[in-house]
C-alpha cells in the first residue's frame, strides 16, 4: 500500500536521510527539485532498485502526482515501504519550499 506524505512529512524525511526520488524527466528536475532528492525518472526506477534501502521508507515526488502513483505501485509490488507527495512539485513550491 502506497502511503500519502504532505511537504512536511517529505521535508522531516529529508532530515532523517530518508530516500526522496524524483521521477520527473531531465528537464522538469533541471528547472527546479527538492533539495537533496534524487533523480530518478519514471523508466529509470526499475533499472535503478539498488540504489534504493528497504530499511527507510522511500518518498516518491512528481510534477502532480500521478507518476509518483506509478513508481510507488511498481515499490510497492516490490516490499518498499512506499510514500507518494501528495499534490508532487506543485504543493512543494506552493508551499514556499525551496
Amino acid at each position: 500500500m502506497i502511503g500519502r506524505a504532505s511537504v512536511t512529512d517529505v521535508a522531516a524525511a529529508l532530515s532523517r536521510g530518508d530516500i526522496v526520488i524524483d521521477v520527473r524527466t531531465a528537464d522538469e528536475y533541471a528547472a527546479g527539485h527538492i533539495p537533496g532528492s534524487t533523480f530518478m525518472p519514471l523508466f529509470a526506477v526499475p533499472l535503478r532498485l539498488s540504489e534504493l534501502g528497504r530499511r527507510r521508507d522511500v518518498y516518491v515526488v512528481c510534477e502532480s502526482g500521478a507518476r509518483g502513483q506509478q513508481a510507488g505501485h511498481y515499490l510497492d509490488e516490490r516490499g518498499y515501504t512506499v510514500r507518494n507527495l501528495d499534490g508532487g512539485m506543485a504543493s512543494w513550491r506552493g508551499s514556499g519550499m525551496p
